[in-house]
């Protein structure tokens, strides 16, 4: 879905653009949404090993490849 989740400390990683940067993802700093949320926002595509994250905001062009056993959605 377009739209905002709801950020917390703890629960399943969400890509969002200022983790992402150099071909790495920052899981330590990274956001998170509980597992709930998760499932809405994957209704339609889980991400899964091997895809490729790119940011489309500022900067536009960062990328990452989901690593195996990373669980994580599109923020």
């Amino acid at each position: 879905p377009h739209s905002t989740p709801t950020y917390q400390n703890h629960g399943v990683l969400v890509a969002r653009t200022m983790h992402i940067k150099n071909g790495y993802f920052d899981e330590l700093n990274s956001s998170r949404i509980p597992d709930a949320e998760y499932s809405a926002r994957i209704s339609r595509l889980e991400p899964e090993e091997g895809d490729i994250i790119f940011t489309r905001e500022a900067p536009v062009g960062e990328a990452f490849v989901i690593p195996k056993g990373m669980k994580i959605c599109l923020g």
